[in-house]
This record gives structure tokens, sequence and C-alpha cells, in this order.
């Protein structure tokens, strides 16, 4: 308004990070532009070079503004809220984490475990770390004054935030999977308050915005969809080498009976399907009632493996019982991912110790095998005794449950040097570890020439047609592939049999998790799209 002959001084872009920061913002702003002679045009707000009386109206709100402390103090009894100076942001598939910290030391916000669990104190800055939490400073003259992002449709806080700042720039927290991100939500922070949270459902949903003054809401709590269920029994997780090289059955507790309908004999010689089933971490009511209670895959799959990132991770009770009723051998999974505490180490220094505790296992609860992911490098010195890990665990387990036992090795080491490298395929790299079982679960960033190169390498593998013991991966929630999620991963299985290779969904209970199917005949729908 001082210089009323520029253009460029009567031109507002509403979506300017700065303008929209400081002036959309706040309540009655554009209507007072509005009042005061601006148009809208294109996104802008405009004021023509004509507009009666702006100068005057300028020199009288300048005037009063002249009077105005450059500082309100806080208002009589009402203590100035603290300022927020560092936010914490959580993601992995989408946003599991959102924290504040304020001047005077306070968090307000909420982290979630893998599980959706709480973090049981927002204050636990190794437990934050532990869930990838990444802190972001606030300068002193920074305040929120919007909130946008996604909600999301598979669970935890949101799919993706961003807080916009009254400098005009932005912290953004945003998942790494857009494909199960939902509904946009934008919300503006009133200018005389202070944002002090930013509240969640806990099931995928940001609910709105809770300002200083205002009483925080008790947190979600978690509840079974149906409140009469009877509670998931106790989680069957080791956590550590030690603990499993430990194990002994318990007690006074028989050991799992197989019914009749249970597998018996190998996998049949032709391309099979395996279900690499990965919900939120496992061991919950969504990953172990309900969505077995709308899974209907039955007909289209040959294996179940039950995946999870505890050191062992056996399959609940009531997906053996599942598998077993209908004739599919169902695997549970041996995972090293972070070798700090030399894990592998450890696994490798007593190859029949751990032999005979997995063997042990899967006898006591009743499964048929494991899938073996080593994703952390494995000293060169222990790469015969990896090999002879494979091998030995392969035998035992025929020999002690039958025939239908399965030792499936995911593609992730390199057998020549013992360092991490996803072949994405069948290779040299890693065939002689898939000669030492029952076969190989590639990565999931496979072509037509890594198709070409697995199903050359086991048509000759041994003498003999392998090819259906390669298990190629197909990730259905899509992350870091060409396809897209869901159903969009059809033409990739169709390409695998194509090859007569066999295939690994992994996480196909993404019809239910972020697509919503809620009935046996709509999933049962989706796997017959998918397996044409």
């Amino acid at each position: 308004m001082s210089k009323p002959e520029e253009p460029k001084y009567r031109r507002l872009k509403l979506e300017n990070r700065l303008i929209a920061g400081t002036v959309v913002s706040c309540p009655g702003a554009v209507e007072l532009l509005l009042a005061a002679g601006f148009t809208r045009s294109d996104g802008e707000l405009v004021l023509p070079a004509d507009a009666p009386g702006l100068v005057t109206v300028h020199a009288v709100v300048s005037s009063a503004l002249a009077q105005v402390p450059t500082k309100m103090p806080p208002a009589p009894g009402r203590a100035q809220p603290p300022a927020v100076t560092r936010v914490c942001g959580g993601k992995g598939w989408v946003v599991h984490g959102l924290v504040f910290e304020f001047a005077d030391g306070s968090r307000a916000g909420a982290f979630l475990e893998n599980d959706g669990s709480r973090v049981t104190s927002l204050h636990d800055d190794e437990a934050l770390a532990r869930r990838g939490g990444s802190w972001q400073p606030v300068a002193p003259d920074e305040r929120v004054v919007r909130v946008t992002g996604a909600q999301s449709a598979m669970g935890y806080l949101c799919g993706s935030v961003t807080l916009h700042l009254s400098s005009g720039r932005l912290i953004a927290v945003q998942g790494g999977n857009p494909s199960v991100f939902a509904s946009a939500f934008d919300w503006a922070v009133p200018c005389d308050a202070q944002l002090a949270e930013v509240v969640f459902d806990h099931k995928g949903a940001a609910t709105g915005l809770r300002m200083h003054g205002q009483a925080a809401a008790p947190p979600p709590a978690r509840q079974d969809p149906d409140p009469a269920a009877a509670p998931l029994p106790p989680a069957r997780v080791l956590h550590s080498i030690r603990q499993l090289l430990a194990w002994t059955p318990p007690v006074g507790v028989p050991a799992a009976l197989r019914p009749v309908t249970a597998p018996h004999e190998p996998l049949p010689a032709r391309p099979r399907v395996m279900h690499c089933h990965d919900m939120q971490g496992g061991y919950n009511a969504k990953a172990d009632a309900e969505y077995l209670a709308v899974f209907d895959g039955w007909d289209a799959i040959d294996v179940f493996c039950y995946f999870g990132h505890h050191r062992v991770s056996m399959p609940p009770k009531a997906w053996v019982d599942a598998c077993h009723g209908r004739g599919v051998p169902c695997l549970g999974t041996l995972i090293t991912e972070d070798d700090a505490d030399g894990e592998n180490l450890a696994l490798l220094s007593d190859v029949e110790g751990a032999v005979e505790a997995l063997c042990l296992l899967a006898e006591h609860h009743g499964f048929d095998g494991y899938l073996v992911n080593l994703e952390a490098s494995v000293p060169p010195h222990c790469l015969d005794a990896l090999h002879e890990l494979l091998a030995l665990l392969t035998i035992c387990l025929k020999q002690r449950i039958g025939e239908q036992a399965l030792i499936i090795y995911y593609d992730s080491l390199d057998s020549a040097t013992g360092a991490v490298r996803y072949a994405n395929s069948l290779s040299p790299a890693n065939q002689s570890l898939f000669e030492s079982c029952d076969g190989v679960f590639t990565n999931y960033w496979w072509g037509g020439r890594e198709l070409s190169r697995s199903a050359e390498l086991s048509l000759a593998s041994g003498g003999r047609d392998r090819r259906a013991d390669v298990f190629m991966g197909v990730d259905v929630f899509a992350r870091n592939t060409s396809y897209r999620a869901g159903l969009g991963c059809a033409a990739a299985c169709r390409s695998v049999r194509e090859h007569s290779l066999s295939l690994a969904l992994f996480a196909p209970g993404w019809s239910f998790e972020a697509a919503g199917l809620k009935t046996r005949e709509e999933d049962r729908q989706f796997w017959e799209e998918l397996s044409q």
C-alpha cells in the first residue's frame, strides 16, 4: 500500500508459502483484503490500480499499529504458552510418529511401535530413534501456522503430514508408500493460538489440532473389533540367538498334534505360490484374527510363511491350524537385520545347536520350516558354516517332521564375500546357498533379465530342473518397484509364471489392510484376479 503505483505490490499469490503462512492462515485476513478493494483472480488477490481510498486506509492502519507494542504482554492471569522448539517425526510405509518438544522441555504427540502400541514415554529418545525418529529444529521466531497431509489406509497415524511455519519453511514427514495414502486434510492454526499437538485416532487418521490451553484427549484405546472375542495368545517369538540356543520344550506342555489333513509330502513339481504374511508387525488382532477370517485365497497358494522382525517368529496356532486344515505347509521366519550384537556370529558359531533348537521349535509348535532371512553381513570365515546351517537344517527337518518340511533362503547375501547384496534373482552370487536348501526367495527389484537368468541357472542346478524352487519376490505394496500395488502387480506375476518360476507374494494382506476388502467373497475375487 506504500507503493500503490507498482503492480507487483498489488498482487498476492495465495499459494505462496509465506503468504499462506502469515496471511491466509489468519481468520478474516482474506475477507479484510477483499473489503479493502482486492479481487480474486487465478489463485491470487489483485488490487486494481484505481482502488479508492486504500492509501487513506493504509495511513490510518499504520498510525494505529504504531501505538501497539511490538510484543503483546500475556493477558492478566494467563501464562504465555511455551513455543515449539523442535519436532520429531517417524515414518515407514506411513507416518507412525509425530512429537513436539516445547521451550519448557515438555513434549506432546504420539509415537507408535510396529504393532500399533504407543511408545511408553515420549522422553525416551532411544525408543524414538529405534522407531526411526528424526528431529528438526524450529527457530524462536517461527510458529506452526498450518498443518496439511494425507490419511492412511493401513493404520498407524497418517500417510503424510506437513507443518507449515510462519517463515514459509516446511517440516514434512512422509511415508514411503503413497499407494496406501487416503484423503487429504488441511487445518489452519488461529493467529492468536499456539499449536500443542496434532491429534490422531491411531487407525490411520489425523482428526484435528489441539491448541495450548485445551485439555488433551486421552489416547485412543486399542480394542478388538469384537469386544467379546477371546484375547490373542502370547506371541511365539524369540528375541536373540542366545534365547534360541537355550530353548527347550516346556515341561508338561505336549507338542502340537498334526491333523490328518496336514501336509506330509513335498511340494508339487510345478511353479508354486508362497503367501508371505506381514501385517503391522504380526501377533495382533488385525494380522491373526481379522485377516484370517477374511482370507480366502487358499486355492491359489502352495506355501504360507508368517513373517516377523523378531529373531525367530513362529506362526501363531490359528494360522498353523488354518494351513494344515487345507494341506498347506506353514513356515516361520529366522531373521537378522541389525547385527550390532553379533547375532550372525552367534548363530554360525554353533550350527548343530541352532539346528537342534530350530527343529525342536517346529516339532513342538507343529509348523513346517523357516524362511531364513539374514540381512546383515556374515564374516567371511563363517560362510562355510552358513552353507552347513542351511543344508543340515533342511535334512534334519525332513527327517524329524516329514517330507513337507521346507527351508527357503532369502536372497540377501553374496556367498563369496558374506556382504549384503540383493541379486534380485538366482545368480552366481547366491546359487551355492540355493543348492544347500529347498529354495530361494528373491528380492523384489527384478526385470526380464533377472527372470531369464533365474530360469537358466535353476534349469541346470545339480543336473535337474529346479525352476519351481525359485520364488521370485513380488511386494504387493509395491515399495520401490516398477509395478503398482495390489492388482497392479498382476502383470509381474504373469511374467514370473511365463518363465515357469514360482512366486513369493510379500504382504498380500494388502487386500484387507490397504484396500479395505472386508468379506471372503471380496478376497477370493482379489486372488482370482491376481492369478489371471
